[in-house]
Formats: C-alpha cells, structure tokens, sequence
C-alpha cells in the first residue's frame, strides 16, 4: 500500500512515530504498508484519519487480494 507510506512520508513521520500514534508495533505498520496484513475497518478509519486520506481505499478492489 504505497499510498499509506507516501502519507506517512509526507507527513515526516517515520514507522516508529506512526506506530506510536496508533498504538501498535512498528512490525505491525510495515506490514501494513507491505500490504502483507489489512487493518480492520476500526484501524484503517485510524490509519485513514492520521494521515490524511479515505480510509476505504484500503479495501478498493485493487489493493484486496482474493
């Protein structure tokens, strides 16, 4: 999900502060970011909310892997 680490960059927070503010592990952001693991919905209004986009476009068809 390179669009999460565009945000994160842009917003000049590095993995450790993102995780920080969304109180789970660093692992757990990179991941995220990989697109090897997909917030549930409560997380990805979080993620969504902090760094400045829509949280549903986790879950737009092209980033969803079924």
């Amino acid at each position: 999900m390179e669009y999460m680490k565009r945000a994160r960059k842009r917003r000049k927070l590095t993995q450790q502060q993102l995780a920080k503010r969304l109180n789970v592990s660093v692992s757990c952001v990179s991941l995220y970011e990989s697109g090897k693991r997909l917030p549930n919905v409560d997380m990805a209004k979080l993620i969504g909310k902090t760094l400045g986009f829509k949280w549903t476009r986790f879950y737009d068809d092209g980033n969803v892997d079924m």
